[in-house]
């Protein structure tokens, strides 16, 4: 199925892809090995726009709407919201590009799309090549360190945590000015004067816009998320990721009041090499370090 959209991703393919879950809406660009690039909370495949012309030179690029997202369609519910766990999407994403006919690709995933993408890497180590997971930290790892302060920057996993419809009520009598809030609260001069106008105004319809759907069905899908990501187990699993993995971080606002140190030798939920190389995401200031030697 063909569609349109603003010409933010000039070259690209833009179609629908038919899985089990959800019909995916996906750009598709370039040329290259493949490369699947996962967008985060409240957002869409429309974060990557910048970035996407430039690395269309060097990756085939995959840009879907997560289930529930943008022009994505939205999951049937159900009472353990199982339609929205990060293992049904990442179920959902391989389904995807085994229909696109790729059998082994690179990933990258941002907020809560890392975490469909670290899911995935442990649930299909098969199919994935190299893992990058952007501006997140493991469930337990968040729980852990929360403290006022970090509560105050991640307000809305509370809010959104909550039983239902008291988050989808709230949002839907003012989606827009939820979304706005919520970005410009994460930005370093907590307004929306660094994102430009015509991708936001792209990802403002596709946050309030139910795509024949009932009203605020889109809403209702994305609080469900984060019940799952708090009301689920929490503790650090077992599994292993045995791909080559690369954690990053660039913001003061995601790191911990206690700090945290990742390596690549085996950190949280992951084991990103056999042999160590540090990352460091922990943005302390005035201290300059060199990036690290690839592993």
């Amino acid at each position: 199925m063909k569609s349109t959209l603003p010409e933010l991703f000039p070259g690209f393919e833009t179609i629908s892809v038919e899985t089990a879950e959800a019909a995916l809406f996906c750009r598709i660009g370039g040329s290259g090995p493949p490369l699947l690039l996962l967008h985060g909370y409240p957002q869409s495949h429309v974060i990557w726009h910048k970035i996407a012309v430039p690395l269309k030179k060097h990756f085939t690029l995959i840009l879907p709407d997560l289930p529930g997202y943008g022009r994505s369609s939205i999951p049937l519910q159900s009472a353990d919201h199982g339609a929205y766990s990060k293992r049904t999407m990442a179920n959902a994403m391989v389904e995807m590009m085994q229909v696109l006919g790729h059998r082994r690709f690179s990933l990258a995933g941002h907020d809560r799309g890392g975490r469909v993408a670290y899911r995935l890497a442990m649930d299909h180590p098969e199919v994935v090549e190299r893992l990058a997971i952007l501006d997140i930290l493991p469930t337990s790892d968040y729980w852990d360190r929360m403290d006022r302060t970090f509560a105050l920057k991640i307000y809305h996993w509370m809010f959104l945590a909550q039983p239902a419809p008291f988050p989808e009520k709230l949002i839907g009598a003012a989606p827009i000015r939820f979304l706005e809030h919520t970005l410009a609260s994460w930005t370093a001069e907590k307004n929306l004067n660094c994102f430009p106008k015509r991708p936001s105004s792209t990802t403002a319809t596709g946050f309030a816009t139910p795509t024949g759907s009932p009203p605020h069905a889109r809403i209702t899908g994305r609080a469900r998320r984060s019940i799952t990501s708090t009301t689920r187990r929490i503790s650090k699993p077992a599994e292993r990721s045995q791909c080559p993995c690369l954690p990053c971080g660039a913001t003061r606002a995601l790191r911990p009041a206690s700090g945290i140190r990742w390596t690549c030798g085996g950190i949280g939920v992951l084991r990103w090499r056999a042999r160590p190389c540090p990352v460091d995401i922990s943005c302390r200031k005035k201290r300059r370090r060199r990036p690290p030697k690839p592993c």
